[in-house]
């Protein structure tokens, strides 16, 4: 039998006794109780009639009085008035008391009383009043008369009033030793119902310090067993006994999480041991950050720092940190421990030993460090990478300044020389032609020449504005873009709009003018290309130090979600370069696209015054 059942079953049986006995009680106690009630009931009842009964004939006697000293009729109709309720209360007290004698022959006895002073008396005095009245007897022989009668009357009252007495003193004792007999029933319950409750208490009582031996014995082996375990030794176990209720299967369920705690702690062992090998080894930095204090770092941030193990554990997390990070990594690392979303992966300046800056790339993480939160941070040294990068730009940007001042050189050489010399020869075909009449064989091979010489010289211009506009030159970006907008509108019929915001002219060097400006051109071409559209918006503006280039249309567009690459194949090696060129400016290039929704080319740069970056440079 389980425990559970045991205490069940235990308690069922006191409740059960418990409830037996007090019905038992109270059943008593319900039939006294209601023997009072209809006792008082009936006291109350007598002496109510017995009150009314008084009061019924004292009105009566005093209507009498009323028509014998005046005459007057209506003290007559006043004296029948009660003769009526007087009978009809005798009659009820008569039916109430059925089958009790006593109460019956003084109700009866009352009766022929109240009746006899009715007949012989009453009648006697009212004859005496009328013959007063008529003349046939004086006053004096009246009163006498009166007189006489009443004293007659007096024995039947008084009579009257002692059976009411008795009837009141009947009533009263009859409630009297009843409610005693209730008391006394009253009284047996209650002795009845504080035995119960006394017998219940005690088995109650007996029946807990059994269960609790049972429970408590159970539950100081496990405490007994846990005080054991938590003092190292793994290997206890609690002792089993032949019984099978809950406790016990506590006892097995304690020895079997004990069993797992020590399989648990020896894997956990051997995973920090292998943890502690991979972290001590790790070619990135490791530490942990815990109530803004280093509390561990692995041996590769101490080579990136410079400082010794004991000397970073207590060290304040932000003093290597340079002064212009701190404020952002102070921020992320309240917000990660708020449990706020920041962004997992930044980058940061870090102040070594030999007071060297040091470029970290940081990935960082909420964990519970010896029960507290803290935070888990893995930095690798980009310093290298940052700088090859910087080589790397450098060296982009003196191929794109080549290629531009190359580019220059030769639309200048075909707008200059080239130009110059094909409008010379233009000049000299003009006067050639002038020479000819018309109507000479060599007038109009004149003409196609000067034609094709003015075709030419069109075609020479425009390759030289492609090549490096002027525009661009003399006059910066904004003005440059307008330009070529509205010129792909003239030469494409396609209907182009250009918007600029913010202080764009002021924000780039002329490398990155050109960027942007080449941008533009090859993404108006895949417009003509292979969009199909009917408008196209070119929008930039400069918010948040950061210059923003839209070039949108409203062609046939494509699934951008499938597209795995820029590959070439797909958008020719001119907006693939251009990806390549916005990532060597700090900057990103997005493509947003979809069927019949047209396609946005988005690229973004930082931009910073020119003031401000020839100022840092110095």
């Amino acid at each position: 039998m389980t425990l559970r059942t045991r205490i069940v079953s235990g308690y069922l049986a006191i409740i059960l006794i418990t409830g037996i006995v007090c019905t038992v009680a109270i059943h008593h106690y319900i039939k006294a109780n209601r023997t009072y009630e209809e006792i008082s009931k009936n006291y109350i009842l007598i002496n109510n009639i017995v009150n009314e009964l008084t009061y019924r004939i004292a009105q009566r006697q005093t209507a009498l009085q009323g028509f014998l000293l005046t005459g007057k009729t209506k003290y007559l109709m006043a004296y029948d008035e009660n003769v009526i309720p007087v009978k009809m209360l005798l009659k009820t007290a008569g039916d109430l008391n059925e089958g009790q004698k006593i109460y019956l022959a003084l109700f009866e006895r009352y009766a022929t009383l109240a009746q006899n002073w009715e007949d012989n008396i009453a009648e006697a005095e009212k004859e005496s009043r009328r013959r007063l009245d008529s003349g046939l007897i004086g006053q004096e022989q009246y009163i006498d008369e009166i007189t006489r009668i009443d004293g007659k009357g007096r024995p039947i009252l008084r009579e009257m009033k002692a059976v009411e007495e008795r009837l009141q003193r009947m009533a009263r004792k009859e409630v009297t030793s009843r409610s005693a007999a209730a008391a006394a029933a009253g009284g047996r319950t209650r002795n009845t119902l504080v035995a119960i409750a006394a017998t219940t208490f005690f088995m109650s009582l007996t029946f807990g310090l059994i269960l609790s031996n049972r429970i408590t014995s159970a539950l100081k082996r496990v405490v007994d067993a846990a005080n054991v375990i938590s003092a190292r030794n793994l290997s206890y176990r609690i002792p089993i006994t032949a019984k099978t209720d809950e406790l016990d299967s506590l006892a097995r369920s304690f020895n079997l999480m004990a069993e797992r705690l020590q399989e648990g702690i020896r894997v956990l062992r051997e995973s920090e041991k292998k943890y502690s090998v991979s972290v001590e080894n790790a070619n990135d930095g490791i530490f942990i950050v815990q109530d803004g204090k280093y509390v561990f770092c692995n041996q590769a941030f101490c080579r990136i720092t410079g400082y010794d193990l004991d000397e970073l554990v207590g060290m304040d997390s932000l003093h290597l940190v340079v002064p212009e990070s701190k404020e952002m990594i102070n921020e992320r690392y309240f917000k990660r421990l708020d449990g706020q979303e920041v962004p997992r992966v930044t980058q940061a300046e870090f102040l070594s030993k030999e007071g060297k800056i040091k470029h970290l790339e940081i990935s960082a993480g909420l964990i519970e460090y010896e029960n507290r939160n803290a935070v888990l941070v893995v930095a690798r040294d980009i310093t290298e990478r940052r700088d090859y990068e910087k080589r790397l730009r450098n060296l982009s940007e003196q191929i794109i300044r080549t290629q531009e001042e190359e580019r220059k050189r030769i639309s200048h050489e075909l707008h200059d020389e080239i130009g110059q010399t094909l409008t010379a020869i233009n000049l000299n075909v003009g006067l050639l032609r002038r020479q000819h009449p018309v109507g000479s064989a060599s007038h109009p091979i004149c003409e196609d020449i000067q034609g094709l010489v003015t075709k030419i010289v069109d075609d020479i211009h425009r390759i030289s504005y492609n090549l490096r506009p002027y525009v661009l030159d003399n006059l910066g970006l904004v003005p440059a873009l307008k330009w070529w907008t509205t010129e792909f509108q003239k030469r494409t019929g396609i209907k182009a709009r250009f918007q600029a915001e913010g202080e764009v002219q002021n924000g780039f060097s002329p490398v990155e003018e050109t960027f942007m400006f080449r941008f533009a051109q090859e993404a108006l071409t895949n417009v003509l290309k292979h969009a199909e559209a009917a408008n196209v918006f070119v929008s930039i503006s400069c918010r948040s130090n950061k210059v923003k280039m839209v070039i949108q249309d409203d062609g046939k567009g494509f699934d951008a979600e499938n597209l795995s690459s820029y590959s070439a194949g797909r958008w020719g090696m001119g907006l693939f370069g251009i990806k390549e060129r916005a990532l060597g400016f700090d900057g990103t290039f997005h493509i947003i696209s979809a069927l019949q929704k047209g396609t946005a080319l988005i690229v973004e740069l930082p931009c910073v015054p020119l003031e401000a970056e020839e100022k840092g440079s110095l």
